[in-house]
This record gives structure tokens, C-alpha cells and sequence, in this order.
């Protein structure tokens, strides 16, 4: 049987495997392609961090772990040196964070703040995700026109931009698995909208529009990377007598293209609109006469979300198989990547919202805030369902069950 962890993972790539990329990179244009990738990904952190300070806010940090022991090592031994750099705007670099433990230990660990500490100053291992994710663009895009893509009217560019969005987001799942927050790990077309203006999809095609478009958002990337940038576009997409180079026909359709970006944006936001108001009349039912979120309440609301969200999904294409079960038999073989937490970060969202509107009691704050905290009943109840469902899901990869 297969892996449940992978299985989200296999759907088709529209245009580019592993196997053909690193074909790529080791053909006569792999000096090309790295250099460009280089410079790709830089632009492409910029992108994101402008993107997070729109939907978040100027105020906002978005601290995560170093992943550099050695740095780690330094900022935990030297933490008057790390703590207090500060940012322009006057916010703290780094960070310790201590975490207690069931034995009464404390782990210590260090964090930084991935807005504000410059590109050149992240950890390899963050820099190479942003590499590993430029390189992956690049090649596809390489490959889409090397196949003589965009030679339609913008409609049908419109679509060749998303089934590379498409290739972008399995390509992230495969590499960012292991940290990627759960509500993400699901197909490109079913990406929940959580607000206005902010699509997760606009993060897979900002990779494709920054290749395609030679740099199309120009966030911050340095003069003197321009040039590097144009000339190795020139080579690498040099007119193959299809019509499918980076023409400025070409250029035209990609620009023409977005406008239709902005109006599937804008069918997602209403369908998913659509969808929370949906649960969240189905929840006020749920929660009549409640006056506390704890654990039956939570699963039974969660039930909710997650069948509506189904009934939405399959309107849009057909579900992969790991989805298509009941809420209680949504089985994951890592407790942290277990499909039912996606579920209940949603709700737990939903409630606070529905809280401020008045639809259920302020009370029920205090469960919204506790579903992940284990120190609380609520918290260990959560931690101790997803070791059953693991449990559950390794006996059932043993005897070769299939979940119902």
C-alpha cells in the first residue's frame, strides 16, 4: 500500500519530473540555469516577503527556526550578540525559544525573523530552499517553452500559467513537507482563499510569472543582477523557430494573462466565502445551548468543516483518495501531518471570527486557544487523538487495510 504521507504527492506534473530537471541541469545550459536560479531566488524571497507584509501587516514577524547548528550553537552562547540586533524599524533579529519538556527539561532554540534578516544573512538551508524552488521554475518554464507554449490567446496562457502553478505547489509539498503548515498540503485547486487579496495560489505562480515574465515583480533585486538576469534569459529562451520564446508577443499574453489571475482570485474569495459561511451556520447549530469548546465540541464542529470542504473540493476535481474518507477516519503516518489538525486549525480560526460576531459565547475563546497547547485538557486530548490515529494507521499499513 502506499505511503499515506506521499500519496497527495502523485498527482501528474504537467510539465517537468525530477528526473528531467536534473537532466537539465546537467546539460550544456546548467551553468546558465544555476546562475539564473541564484539570482531568481533572491527576487523570489523578496516577492514573498513583500507579500506577507501586505497580508500581515507592517508590525508583523514571522520568526522560524535558523536550521544551522552552528549558527544555533553561536546565538545560544552568545545570546547578547544576537538579541540585540535590532531591524530599521527597531524589531529584534533573533530569538531563544524554550520549550519544556515532559521530564522537566527545557530544550532552548534559536529563531529568526525571516522578513527582516537580509537574504545574505539566512542560514544555507533556508537559502537553498529558496534555490531548490527558483531551479524548479526555471526548468519548467524552460521545458513549456521549449514544448512551444503560450501560442494561444491569453485564455489558453492563462491556463498553461496555472498547470505550472500546479507543478510549483506538488513540487513545494515534496520539498517542505515536513514543516509545511497541514492546510496547505492539498492539491493546487483546492487551496482554501482566507481573506480578500490573498490567494496561496499567487505564491506557486509567483514563481512561474517571475521566470516567465523576466522578473515581472521586480521587488528589490539589485541593478547589478539585472544584467546577469537579462543576458542568461537571452540565452536560455532564445527563439526555437515555434514561436514559443520570451518574445514580446509572448510578454503580451503573460501580461494579458493576469488580468485573468485577479478574476479567478476573485471566484475563489466568493466560493470560499461561500463555503465559511456554510460551516459557520452548521456550527451555531452544533454549539446551541454550549457554553465551552472542549473536545467533543471541537470534533464535532471539525466533522462539519471537513464535509462541507469535501462537498466544495470535489466540485472543483476530483478528490485524492487520502481526503475521500469520513472526518474520523482521516489517518496521517506522522501525528504532526495528520489531515484532522487542518481541519482544526480552520475551525479554530472560524470560532475566534464567530466569537467577534457574536454567534457563540466569548467562553469559547478559551478552547479555540488551547486545541494545540498541551499543557492544557484540551491540548493532550488533541495530542493523544493523533497518536490513535498514527497507531491506527500503522496497523492498518500492516494488515493492508484500506481506510473506510
Amino acid at each position: 500500500m502506499a505511503n499515506l504521507k506521499t500519496m497527495f504527492f502523485e498527482h501528474i506534473a504537467n510539465y517537468l519530473s525530477h528526473e528531467d530537471m536534473d537532466k537539465m541541469m546537467a546539460s550544456g545550459d546548467g551553468d546558465y540555469l544555476k546562475a539564473l536560479a541564484a539570482n531568481i531566488s533572491a527576487c523570489l524571497h523578496e516577492d514573498w516577503k513583500q507579500n506577507l507584509i501586505r497580508e500581515k501587516g507592517k508590525e508583523y514577524q514571522h520568526f522560524r527556526p535558523v536550521k544551522d547548528a552552528d549558527l544555533e550553537k553561536d546565538i545560544l552562547e552568545n545570546p547578547d550578540k544576537y538579541l540585540s540586533q535590532k531591524s530599521e524599524d527597531g524589531k529584534n533579529l533573533y530569538k531563544i525559544v524554550e520549550k519544556k519538556n515532559e521530564d522537566g527539561s527545557v530544550t532552548r532554540s534559536a529563531q529568526f525573523d525571516l522578513i527582516r534578516v537580509e537574504y545574505q544573512n539566512l542560514s544555507k538551508k533556508w537559502q537553498l530552499a529558496n534555490y531548490d524552488a527558483a531551479q524548479f521554475a526555471l526548468c519548467m518554464v524552460k521545458t513549456a517553452i521549449d514544448k512551444g507554449a503560450f501560442q494561444g490567446d491569453k485564455k489558453q496562457t492563462f491556463q498553461e500559467i496555472e498547470m505550472m502553478s500546479h507543478d510549483v505547489h506538488i513540487e513545494w509539498m515534496h520539498r517542505e513537507k515536513d514543516w509545511a503548515d497541514v492546510r496547505l498540503l492539498v492539491p493546487y485547486e483546492q487551496l482554501i482563499v482566507s481573506t480578500e487579496g490573498h490567494n496561496e495560489k499567487d505564491k506557486d505562480r509567483a514563481h512561474v510569472l517571475a521566470v516567465t515574465n523576466e522578473l515581472t515583480f521586480k521587488p528589490n533585486i539589485l541593478d547589478r543582477n539585472r544584467t546577469i538576469v537579462e543576458r542568461v534569459i537571452e540565452v536560455l529562451f532564445k527563439d526555437k523557430g515555434a514561436g514559443g520564446a520570451l518574445t514580446p508577443e509572448v510578454m503580451k499574453k503573460v501580461e494579458e494573462a493576469t488580468e485573468l489571475i485577479s478574476a479567478q482570485n476573485k471566484a475563489d474569495y466568493e466560493r470560499c466565502s461561500a463555503f465559511k459561511e456554510t460551516v459557520k451556520k452548521q456550527t451555531v447549530v452544533a454549539l446551541k445551548g454550549k457554553t465551552e469548546l472542549g473536545f467533543r465540541e471541537l470534533e464535532s464542529i471539525c466533522e462539519i468543516y471537513y464535509n462541507e470542504w469535501k462537498k466544495q473540493a470535489k466540485t472543483i476535481g476530483k478528490l485524492p483518495a487520502e481526503y475521500d474518507a469520513s472526518y474520523s477516519n482521516l489517518l496521517a503516518d506522522d501525528t504532526r501531518i495528520n489531515f484532522k489538525n487542518a481541519a482544526r486549525l480552520d475551525m479554530v480560526d472560524l470560532v475566534k471570527e464567530m466569537v467577534g460576531e457574536g454567534l457563540v459565547p466569548e467562553t469559547m475563546l478559551a478552547g479555540a486557544n488551547a486545541v494545540f497547547d498541551e499543557s492544557t485538557e484540551l491540548g493532550l486530548k488533541v495530542k493523544k487523538q493523533n497518536e490513535e490515529d498514527l497507531a491506527n494507521y500503522q496497523a492498518m499499513v500492516k494488515g493492508n487495510v484500506k481506510p473506510e
